[in-house]
């Protein structure tokens, strides 16, 4: 399948994706249904939506089915978009194996993707709130110890000491342990990074709605979960999801030289709490399934983590209106988007790679 002239199924804002993505899978004869997120809007005031693209058999009526999601982290869904509007443009879903649906999920979070921030409407990073909100949090792996230095209120004003601060941690504990401290997980903190909710989010609910009433019935499901800003620039690590049994099976799919074990530590993600992994788990327990965050690098890991600390700052904090708010928002949007068309050509190769391989997988009447 050709990725030829790929960069043109990328877009520049949310409801330019939101568009292309409707209208290629129209076209592409796809049941559509969009799902309006009522706890938020957009910079101009404008609805939010989370859309959905079906091919194949009814729900209900597939033995086995493929999800593939953009969004889930908002500002990296513009990778996500433009690899879901190529294939239904480029018609790779137009001859299914018999019995198998795929379901394109654009913009889990549209929210996080209309402001091009990472997070949802409640500051709340989706991956990380799929817990039992009624149990015990999971420990926050020491975020309570790095906070103050990591989201100080005058962290533009001083950031030079902040910065010196951040680093004299990291060269007492060492680099993993800071990526584990931050980005693990945390839920004491409202206001700070990587912060899991202490409810279920709006998406929360709504991905859990999709997956019982797109996969019901199903006995083999695949979900691939599209990511930015981890590993090289433009490579998708295929960080496998769930345990060790899990991980087996995405081997099966995908190869065990291309999926790494994020439970083991080989990945270039800490490990997570609360992954959308988890509810498609959850609701699948009976069939067989395997799942992966396809992950594509972008900038160098200090400077994305230092571009979602200023995103961070500049919504507690800042104003998005001022030049200031500007820049950071620019940088933000850089450390989950490349505006190349290598970087896009890259992706989108890799994207076909890996659903041309789930849906061979599938095909396999076996589970």
């Amino acid at each position: 399948m050709s990725d030829s002239g790929s960069e043109r199924h990328f877009s520049k804002t949310y409801g330019e994706a939101r568009d292309k993505f409707l209208d290629a899978a129209r076209k592409a004869g796809a049941q559509v249904e969009s799902l309006q997120n009522t706890c938020a809007s957009g910079p101009d005031g404008e609805p939010l939506y989370t859309d959905f693209a079906r091919l194949g058999p009814a729900p209900g009526e597939a033995r086995a089915v493929l999800f593939a999601n953009s969004g889930t982290h908002g500002a990296e869904g513009y990778c996500g978009s433009g690899c879901q509007v190529g294939m239904l443009r480029d018609g790779m879903f137009t001859h299914l194996p018999d019995g198998v649906t795929v379901v394109l999920t654009h913009a889990v979070n549209p929210y996080g993707f209309a402001w091009g921030r990472r997070v949802n409407e409640d500051n709340i990073d989706l991956n990380r709130n799929f817990v039992d909100h009624d149990a015990p949090y999971p420990d926050d792996k020491g975020y309570d110890k790095i906070h103050s230095f990591v989201c100080p209120p005058d962290l533009m004003e001083h950031k030079e000491k902040w910065d010196t601060e951040l680093l004299a941690w990291i060269g007492e504990h060492g680099m993993e342990a800071f990526q584990e401290a931050v980005s693990s997980g945390q839920y004491s903190f409202p206001d700070g990074m990587f912060y899991g909710g202490a409810a279920p989010a709006w998406s929360n609910d709504m991905w859990r709605a999709t997956l019982k009433k797109h996969g019901a019935g199903a006995a083999k499901v695949i979900m691939i979960d599209f990511h930015t800003g981890l590993g090289p620039s433009g490579y998708g690590e295929l960080i496998g999801l769930g345990g060790s049994e899990a991980i087996q099976r995405a081997n099966s799919v995908w190869g065990s030289a291309e999926v790494t074990d994020l439970q083991a530590g080989a990945s270039s993600s800490a490990i997570v709490r609360g992954d959308l992994g988890e509810a498609f788990f959850q609701q699948f327990g009976q069939a067989w399934t395997a799942a992966v965050a396809l992950e594509y690098g972008t900038l160098e890991m200090a400077v994305v983590l230092d571009g979602i600390r200023q995103d961070n700052w500049l919504e507690v904090h800042g104003d998005r209106q001022s030049d200031l708010g500007k820049q950071i928002g620019q940088n933000a949007r850089e450390c989950f988007y490349t505006e190349t068309d290598k970087w896009k050509s890259d992706v989108y190769e890799r994207a076909n790679w890996a659903m041309d391989k789930a849906l061979a997988a599938l095909a396999d009447q076996e589970t």
